[in-house]
Formats: C-alpha cells, structure tokens, sequence
C-alpha cells in the first residue's frame, strides 16, 4: 500500500501557487493529508485538455461535478454545455440558502460574505438556460425541442427506419420532398409527415411507434433550441433525464453535431457528459446510441484543436468507449471498490503510479484523487463547498427511521 506523508500548508499552498501563476484558480475544497486546512486550487487552463471524474455510486460524484462546473462558470469565461440525463443540473441557477450552504461546509460562512457569494453567483446564473422536455416546462425552463432539419440526413433516415438497400424507392421519394422543404428553410417533423404518402412504410411506423407524439418535436411557430443557442448564453443545461430512448440519444447527437459543425470558429466550450457510458459506451445495442458514441468519439479525438474540450463523469468507467476515456489527460478519481473498473482506470491512466489509484477505495464520500494539467501532478481533495441547489436528489431513508415503543 501507498505510504502517505502529511505535508505542511504552507509547502501545500507554495506549490498550487506555481502551477498556476496566469491563469485563474479554481477552489474545489480541502487538501487531504494535511496537517492544517490547505486549499486545493485547479489551474484552469488545465480543462482545455478532456476530463474524467468516476466513482462508483454514492461516492458524491455528482456534488463533485456541480462544483467543478460552478468554479469554471464563477473564475472564467468558458462556456459550458450539459448533458444532463439525471435531472441533477435543472436548478443550476438557483443559489442555496446560507444554512444549507454552511451545513456543507467546515468553516462558516458569514452573512455578508454569504451574500457577496450569492451576488457573485446571480450575476452568471442570469445567462444559463435550462431546457426541459414540454411536460415539464415551468417558469424560468426553456422547451427541449428540435426541428426534422436541425439533423443530420443520416439520424433521419434512421428515425424513418429506412434502409438504404431494402428501401430504395422510399429513400428516394423521402430525399426528393426532403430536399423541397430545405430549399424553404428550416422545417418541422410534422411538415415531413404531411409529405409522405399514407400507405408508405415510414408512415405506417411513424403511425404505429406514435413518433409523431414524441416530445422532442418542435411545432413550426415556435423556437428550436438551437435558435435559442445562437443567442448569448453563458451555459446550457439539456436535461434528457425524463426522455425515453431513442428521444434522449438522439437530442444527444443533436447537439454534439451542432457544436461539431460550427468547430471552425473556435469559440471554447466545455461540454459536460454526466452517465457518460450511456452516451458513449463500448457496446451498444441500438444505432441511434452508436451514432451518438462515434460522435462523442469524433470530438475526443479531434475536438481540442477547435477548443471542444469533454468532462465526462461515470460510475462505470470499464463501459464507457476506450477511445474516449484514452484521450483525457485530467483524471478525478472518487471512491472506487470495482477491481474491473479499477484495473481500467490503471490500464488508461499509466502515468498515476498504481498505489496512488488504490487508493481510491479507502475515500469517504467526496474524497477524490485529482490528476492532470490541472494540478500539474497528483493531489488528494474533500470536494466542498457546491453553491447551487441539487436537481436528482437521492431518496432519503425514511423508511428506516427507528420505530418508537408504543
């Protein structure tokens, strides 16, 4: 086993002081195996390389990426997406009250540096859009809907079920009046079902599936959420949590193509992949997620150049794809007892030296090992201090609550 040696803070606070000289910091807690309460401080030039944080459940990792994305929004100018398919980033916006905010924390916060944070916080939070699918759109969410054209050619014909080899007439017919509402503008799904002849395959599916009644369409009067994101915004929250499949994969792919294809203009964004080895995992069994992965795949393997920099979180990082995981660089490691995904984590990350990743199933809920250009080594951390509300909170046991004597 890894032998520990407790350092002293000020040759803790001497090194993050070196790894980061121009570039801001990025407070995400306390520095474990101190004799003191150091800080640990991320160079935040470190996320224009790709990310992995795993832990397996409970380990806090969802607490840990709520923070990481709170100091980047707070201390930079990088835009960040998120593909949120637990429902966990739906308050974003919405700043904790100071008892909930000082329960999390070792030392307390005072009232007015309580609402120096909180201002601090709203003036971010005024340019963050969470989209939410029709049903459960209040005040304050935007609808998470697209328009037939807002895909690629391809992700249509697959929602169609059309094959290129059995469907040669169909695909023709569709590629012809596909062609003639592009020549207009954009268009609706519904404006493509108006097209097709009522006797064809497509039709009889689009009938039988009730593709028609998916939530993710977009009525022609209204906005797409891609007319909403050429607009100025600072983050983007698409919760997929309550969409059923191939909905969620297929909004997914959505958005990955439409950041691929304005790649050229270079304008950094972070985009954030939670349940990462849904998206991208190393076997699939529906196209409509294989065509997601190879995209995902596509952005790790060349996204960097064009500033599409990845932070993808996994409790199961043994299935998510090997060559997404292979082309991160920064790692965050929380609790991990699974020796098959332990051995992976080691086979992908061989710079960390193994005792080190051992580590990992000896931590406490929170505690994670930090490694990359953002620390400029390897470091221990107590994530603390998240800012704003939880969306997916875990079900609280009640149920187990000790009877009282009658």
């Amino acid at each position: 086993s890894a032998k520990i040696k407790f350092l002293k803070d000020h040759l803790i606070n001497k090194y993050f002081s070196s790894i980061s000289e121009d570039f801001a910091f990025l407070d995400i807690g306390e520095f474990l195996y101190s004799h003191g309460a150091s800080r640990v401080k991320l160079n935040a030039s470190g996320f224009d390389r790709h990310t992995f944080l795993c832990g397996q459940s409970g380990s806090g990792k969802t607490y840990a990426l709520g923070i990481l994305i709170e100091q980047i929004l707070l201390n930079t100018e990088l835009r960040i997406v998120i593909i949120d398919p637990n429902s966990d980033f739906i308050k974003l916006d919405r700043y904790r009250s100071m008892e909930e905010l000082n329960n999390k924390r070792k030392t307390k916060l005072k009232i007015d540096e309580y609402n120096s944070k909180k201002s601090n916080y709203e003036n971010i939070s005024s340019r963050l859009k969470i989209f939410r699918p029709r049903n459960f759109v209040e005040p304050g969410f935007l609808n998470l809907q697209i328009l037939f054209s807002d895909l690629e050619h391809l992700d249509q014909e697959s929602i169609l079920q059309l094959d290129t080899l059995k469907d040669v007439l169909e695909i023709n017919r569709f590629r012809h009046f596909n062609e003639v509402l592009e020549n207009r503008g954009k268009y609706s799904f519904f404006e493509v079902v108006q097209q097709m002849e009522h006797t064809s395959k497509s039709a009889k599916l689009i009938e039988n599936l009730k593709i028609l009644d998916w939530d993710i369409w977009c009525p022609q009067n209204e906005q797409s959420i891609f007319d909403i994101m050429n607009d100025d915004w600072r983050c983007l929250v698409f919760d997929i949590g309550t969409l059923t499949h191939p909905q969620n994969s297929i909004i997914t792919k959505a958005i990955l193509d439409y950041f691929w294809k304005k790649r050229e203009s270079k304008n950094p964004v972070l985009i954030v992949i939670d349940e990462a080895h849904n998206i991208c995992p190393q076997i699939t069994d529906s196209m409509f997620v294989e065509s997601t992965k190879l995209q995902t795949i596509q952005i790790a393997g060349e996204g960097r150049k064009y500033g599409l920099y990845l932070l993808l979180a996994s409790q199961r990082p043994e299935k998510v794809h090997a060559n997404v995981v292979s082309q991160c660089d920064n790692l965050f490691l929380m609790r991990m007892n699974s020796e098959k995904d332990l051995k992976y984590i080691k086979e992908v990350f061989t710079q960390i030296p193994s005792p080190l990743l051992d580590q990992s199933t000896l931590f406490e809920k929170g505690e994670a090992l930090v490694a990359g250009k953002i620390v400029g080594g390897v470091t221990f951390t107590s994530f603390e201090g998240r800012q704003s509300m939880e969306g997916g909170n875990d079900v609280p046991p009640t149920w187990a609550t000790k009877k009282q004597p009658n």
